[in-house]
């Protein structure tokens, strides 16, 4: 399964794959979900509320299963998390940050259920500004994908029919 970060939904809503221009985009996402390959955690879902556009109004119409909740093994995930990210020596603050996201949520479900990250996040190790999911991931050996990739390895392609003249 695909767990997808907040950055994927609102980056391709923002930029490239709008509810207008790609439909097929945001189509494809809940026909993945209903066949079990993609899906994403609940603060990601908290994170997208937080904003007043089209992509909170369309997660509202996703069903709740679409956003995972936190199991034992998603505990016993996060409590490893948490500790790796607290003796990582970053700053505290960015420690803080890191431990109250969604991204240690998100880390935490792929790692418990052995689903693959999907971040638009890039490697920047030793950062000094922000823990990056795709560090996190390589340190754990969670995959950790973009959204072009799980496109890619799910065979998805989007045709351009050309209805009107």
């Amino acid at each position: 399964m695909y767990l997808i970060d907040s950055n994927v939904l609102m980056e391709a809503h923002r930029q490239y794959y709008s509810f207008r221009v790609v439909p097929g985009f945001w189509q494809w996402i809940i026909n993945a979900h209903s066949q079990g390959l993609v899906g994403s955690v609940r603060r990601v879902r908290d994170e997208i509320n937080a904003g007043e556009d089209e992509l909170r109004d369309w997660i509202k119409d996703l069903p709740a299963q679409f956003f995972a909740e936190e199991d034992t093994e998603v505990t016993v995930r996060l409590s490893e998390l948490a500790r790796w990210a607290v003796t990582s020596g970053y700053e505290q603050e960015i420690t803080d940050k890191f431990l109250g996201s969604a991204d240690l949520l998100l880390i935490a479900h792929a790692k418990a259920d052995h689903h693959t990250a999907v971040s638009l996040e890039s490697s920047k190790p030793n950062s000094a500004k922000h823990i990056q999911i795709p560090d996190v991931c390589k340190h754990f050996e969670i995959k950790c994908i973009r959204t072009f990739e799980m496109l890619a390895d799910a065979n998805v392609e989007f045709d351009l029919r050309s209805d009107s003249k």
